[in-house]
């Protein structure tokens, strides 16, 4: 007599991909943290981690959103999931976007003004590409698409005003 062992592929595949969301999650936040919480760097580098804020943010945390949405769907069926998702989504590039702008400007020269506008004219493009990409067939792509400026401009004069107060003497 032979024995037989189920292995159920699905639940397997359903837990791989929860892993997968959970590790690109935690991936996103060590890499924000070496951004937010190392020195400041130079201009460039400024620009250049803004853009691998921005980019690693959008696309790290819709697919971990699409790989828990796997776990969520599996379970059962629910009819707002389309909405959840794609809010989720949204918030993630709210967030992404606005940390961008943060970063921009975050330099240990005085170039966060000009590091400010480089990045509003060339960091829109990949965060198009990456919206039109992400939202398709969806509604929400003009939110998250056009929410860009006004984020990395708060992102930005935030940071800007936050150095500005630390510069001044007491």
């Amino acid at each position: 007599m032979q024995l037989q062992f189920f292995i159920p592929w699905d639940l397997l595949f359903i837990l791989a991909r929860a892993a997968l969301g959970v590790l690109a999650l935690w991936g996103l936040k060590r890499f924000a943290q070496s951004v937010l919480l190392s020195p400041e760097p130079s201009g460039p580098a400024s620009i250049g981690r803004a853009f691998g804020i921005l980019i690693l943010g959008e696309a790290l945390g819709a697919f971990s959103v699409a790989s828990l949405g796997v776990v969520v769907e599996s379970v059962g069926q629910f009819s707002t999931w389309e909405l959840i998702k794609y809010s989720l989504i949204t918030a993630f590039c709210f967030a992404a976007t606005f940390s961008a702008g943060f970063v921009a400007a975050r330099t240990a020269e005085d170039t966060r003004k000009m590091n400010l506008k480089i990045f509003l004219v060339v960091g829109f493009l990949p965060h198009a590409a990456l919206t039109l990409f992400l939202f398709m067939g969806s509604g929400f792509g003009s939110w998250a698409l056009w929410s860009f400026f006004p984020l990395v401009i708060l992102g930005g004069v935030l940071q800007i005003r936050s150095a500005n107060k630390s510069l001044k003497p007491t």
